[in-house]
């Protein structure tokens, strides 16, 4: 797949909670089949991670994703994990892409995914203060599930939070899940951080959220994942 060019970033838009207007994508990976079928990430990456592929497909990704911004003028985040910050091939190919690609640098965002514990705070602070030299803004995905504190919050210095779908996803009849969603968007809002709601699938969804002071949505509700040529 890797050899033929089967992997393939799609993008899901996210839009701005006031005025619900596209303010960026997510890359999303994709291994599309020779007959046109997608296969979703959760079939491969733990495949890929456990026959140590996971760095190629990191830079797959970006490459595709430093293309479309190029080509398409439109602001994009791309996933990073805690694994691919410590692995030092990768991370220095994301910083020689940026190097290569000023101007597109300022167009991407990282998402640092919250499936793994970060054991080493200071070499993550290191990679946001980098990245964020070329125009890139950092963000945490997947806030509210796996590892996730309020002191990392503070710690890592991030630019954005991307609140768990598992918390959002029944926000508009669940008043324990709205309250979670709350303090964390207050939290956030007085250190100065941005959120995200994803899995915002419906109206009901997106203002109740919006309610709670959310400041982007990303779900169904506002679009689902398109290809490159869809953009």
């Amino acid at each position: 797949g890797i050899v033929e060019g089967s992997f393939q970033p799609f993008f899901q838009p996210i839009v701005h909670g006031q005025t619900q207007e596209i303010y960026k994508y997510e890359s999303l990976i994709r291994y599309i089949e020779k007959d046109g079928t997608e296969i979703a990430p959760y079939k491969f990456l733990p495949i890929a991670k456990k026959a140590k592929l996971f760095p190629t497909i990191i830079r797959v990704m970006l490459t595709s994703v430093m293309k479309t911004i190029k080509e398409k003028k439109i602001k994009v985040a791309v996933n990073v994990s805690f694994d691919d910050i410590m692995n030092k091939e990768t991370y220095d190919f994301i910083i020689l892409t940026l190097i290569s690609n000023p101007e597109e640098s300022k167009l991407l965002d990282f998402e640092i995914l919250e499936s793994e514990e970060i054991k080493d705070f200071d070499l993550v602070r290191k990679f946001i203060d980098e990245v964020r030299s070329y125009g890139c803004d950092v963000g945490v995905d997947d806030f509210g599930a796996g590892y996730s504190n309020f002191n990392m919050l503070e710690a890592l210095n991030i630019d954005f939070v991307k609140i768990d779908g598992s918390l959002i996803k029944e926000i508009d009849h669940l008043p324990k899940q709205a309250l979670i969603v709350e303090t964390i968007s207050q939290f956030c809002n007085k250190l100065g951080i941005k959120t995200v709601a994803e899995f915002v699938s419906s109206e009901e969804i997106y203002k109740t959220a919006n309610g709670l002071g959310i400041n982007y949505m990303q779900g169904y509700h506002f679009g689902k994942p398109i290809s490159y040529s869809e953009l």
